[in-house]
């Protein structure tokens, strides 16, 4: 779920303990989601489905992996402890949880991936702007064209056959639609349920449903949940956490909505990239830039 940095006014996700834009301390920090692996076995589940290579990111699930540099959680079958744990470079090692949460110790290595992940997509993106010429400032090849910008825009343009142009344009053209309907998709009200004032509303087919005991057209929607629905939105699907009645089961509910391009827009890192281990992505993006001296 998003919601909005107090400090900057950023969009960040609910899970980020600090805002990674401006590094204030999210106040609405949630430590887990509905969608965070509970177990151990969840958590390895989790990472075959999205093909997560754990070797590359240094971490080891459901082993007491003894090398240097590593992350890893384990079940200590002797005491039935759970150990959540960081190798450090010298080889020593660095306990982050060990209880008997299970929830709570699987938690705190998923965010730690998550972070590993972060870092990785960061480092991959720096070495690709930097290989790319002679545009990257990083490049031994790049050289500063002193011109005034007009110069150097004809000088290019007239470098280009017309046809080229004019395919150009058309591609241009095509990308300003495809940049506008994205723009509006995010702007858009999402289908599916939202928690408002502690009531529970379900947005779908362009109209707003309340629920109180039941679910009717909503009759007054406030402004501040019409403008600000991101704030609110708890997700498309249903959950008895909710502790109310399936949307789907009304009277209200139609199926053609689901047979529409209803396409989700959300900020979810982990949906970036499903099949990671198929990607172009190599062992030193994962590699470098983790402070393997540090507790955690």
């Amino acid at each position: 779920m998003n919601v909005k940095c107090t400090h900057c006014g950023a969009d960040i996700l609910s899970t980020d303990e600090k805002c990674p834009n401006c590094g204030a301390v999210n106040e609405k920090f949630q430590r887990t989601t509905n969608d965070t692996p509970k177990t151990i076995e969840e958590l390895k589940e989790f990472c075959a489905a999205k093909k997560l290579p754990l070797n590359s990111m240094h971490v080891h699930i459901g082993e007491n992996f003894k090398m240097p540099k590593a992350f890893g959680i384990y079940k200590n079958e002797s005491t039935g402890k759970f150990i959540v744990y960081k190798n450090k470079a010298d080889g020593s090692r660095s306990i982050r949880y060990e209880g008997d949460d299970e929830a709570y110790a699987v938690n705190e290595i998923f965010l730690k991936m998550r972070e590993l992940v972060d870092i990785a997509r960061d480092r991959h993106e720096k070495k690709q702007r930097a290989n790319e010429e002679p545009f990257h400032i990083g490049n031994p090849n790049y050289k500063v064209d002193t011109r005034p910008w007009w110069k150097r825009a004809l000088s290019a343009i007239g470098d280009i056959p017309i046809i080229n142009i004019l395919v150009a344009l058309g591609i241009i053209l095509i990308i300003g639609v495809y940049v506008w309907a994205v723009i509006l998709s995010f702007t858009s009200t999402k289908r599916g349920y939202y928690e408002y004032d502690n009531h529970y509303y379900y947005y779908g087919g362009g109209e707003w449903y309340e629920y109180d005991g039941g679910w009717s057209p909503a009759e007054n929607v406030s402004e501040d949940l019409t403008t600000n629905h991101k704030d609110y939105y708890q997700g498309k699907k249903y959950d008895t956490d909710y502790r109310i009645d399936n949307f789907d089961d009304s009277d209200y509910y139609n199926p053609k909505w689901d047979e529409s391009n209803d396409r989700e827009w959300d900020d979810d890192r982990w949906d970036d990239d499903d099949d990671w281990g198929d990607s172009d992505w190599d062992d030193d993006d994962w590699g470098g830039g983790i402070d393997w001296d540090s507790d955690w």
